[in-house]
């Protein structure tokens, strides 16, 4: 998909261009999935990979429709993040996010200042509830 077919959607579209590098055999966690998971709980101002699972268990009930995850009773254990990072191509995972950002402008920087209290994120981000 070009950009010019993207421009204007969400962040999720984007993130289905990252290549999925795990067998498939036992999907049980979609990837773009995880990677928003895991932008979410950055947003809120998490910074390790552990801290992020945590937040994600604390909001699960609140996040997992939204990540099309609203099928699974739990999100993933922390040893399943831990290997999707270590497989993941993190330069595609950027190149997607800058064509996030350019496509919808500095509107992605306002979205984050307005839902998130901040770029950092505020006390509590909860960008799923302006989706």
């Amino acid at each position: 998909m070009g950009d010019e077919q993207n421009q204007g959607k969400g962040l999720i579209t984007y993130l289905q261009g990252v290549p999925e590098l795990r067998r498939r055999q036992g999907h049980i966690y979609p990837l773009v999935g995880i990677l928003m998971m895991l932008i979410l709980a950055a947003a809120n101002g998490e910074r390790s990979l552990r801290g992020m699972w945590i937040w994600a268990q604390q909001h699960w009930e609140q996040i997992c429709g939204k990540l099309g995850m609203e099928w699974l009773a739990h999100l993933p254990v922390y040893g399943t993040l831990w290997r999707v990072l270590a497989l993941l191509e993190m330069d595609q995972v950027e190149k997607a996010l800058s064509r996030w950002i350019q496509g919808v402008g500095g509107e992605a920087i306002v979205w984050m200042v307005r839902v998130c209290g901040g770029v950092g994120g505020g006390p509590v981000c909860r960008p799923w509830a302006s989706w």
